[in-house]
């Protein structure tokens, strides 16, 4: 079995890869620090604005689906929910003993979802936050708003 069936196979089994590296087509892996590219080239897949993605939700990320990110939270203090899904990357760099490294982040596209007056931020079953998410709070009165300006720091 050639390398890219084996990575096939351990991704569609759940044994190890959570998908497929949009930088390199290597193979995602979740860790400690939250998801990685097998093939080390850099990508770097952890946090969205300060909250840590779930190994459920990189792994819906990856397969091009939308991703509910719930309490996040902008410059008024107020909190908000937001629809993502990968946009595209980005290249950063920086330095560590002297040596620079470079890495790919990557980038969302945004979808403010509405809630109700009076209420809190979207209540479901589903605790991945995904698009089935978005559906079921769709039937229950919360609607995206389209992409605006985000309201972060």
């Amino acid at each position: 079995m050639d390398s890219e069936n084996r990575n096939n196979t351990a991704a569609d089994n759940g044994e190890g890869g959570i998908g497929r590296c949009p930088h390199c087509g290597g193979e995602v892996l979740y860790g400690k620090y939250g998801a990685y590219c097998d093939n080390k080239c850099g990508l770097a897949l952890g946090k969205y604005y300060g909250q840590t993605f779930t190994e459920d939700q990189i792994r819906d990320l990856l397969a091009g689906k939308q991703v509910l990110m719930s309490n996040q939270k902008g410059k008024n203090g107020k909190t908000f929910d937001v629809l993502i899904s990968i946009e595209g990357e980005e290249e950063f760099s920086y330095e560590k003993d002297g040596q620079t490294f470079v890495g790919y982040g990557l980038t969302y596209t945004k979808e403010f979802v509405k809630k109700p007056k009076g209420q809190g931020s979207i209540s479901s079953s589903n605790s991945t936050g995904t698009a089935a998410d978005s559906n079921a709070a769709d039937n229950d009165g919360f609607e995206p708003v389209g992409d605006e300006e985000l309201p972060f720091r």
